[in-house]
């Protein structure tokens, strides 16, 4: 796994190691993502604090048990998938294989695939008529 250094990012999505300034791996992608996953299901962050230089405490509060709590109203797979991100240390956080090979995203996968299938269909026929 390569690590990396890099003094950037927005701290609402930042993963504890960057904000700790110590080296990171692409984890802190997939914490990223977690993130993100969560502003778009909640419309708020999961570790907003009113002072920004307060983050890193407030995501070592909240994730101290290893797993951030996921309330009930959160889609049980969409829950899951933010569990497995949102994991403190970074050695125990989900890599993207992992997370793609977990059963989490098997419908979803076939969601897509049928859609491209779709999508090509719909550009050989449109290629035909415009012949």
């Amino acid at each position: 796994m390569d690590n990396f250094s890099l003094d950037k990012g927005t701290p609402i999505y930042a993963s504890p190691e960057q904000l700790k300034n110590e080296r990171y791996s692409y984890k802190c992608d997939v914490w990223s993502a977690g993130c993100l996953i969560y502003f778009i299901y909640r419309g708020s962050h999961p570790f907003m604090d009113s002072k920004p230089h307060n983050t890193l405490t407030l995501i070592k509060k909240l994730t101290e048990n290893k797993e951030i709590e996921i309330d009930e109203s959160f889609d049980i797979t969409i829950g899951k998938i933010i569990s497995l991100t949102l994991i403190y240390e970074d050695q125990e956080r989900a890599s993207w294989r992992e997370l793609w090979l977990s059963r989490l995203f098997a419908d979803k996968i076939q969601n897509v695939r049928a859609y491209v299938d779709y999508l090509k269909n719909i550009t050989i026929i449109a290629n035909w008529m415009a012949k």
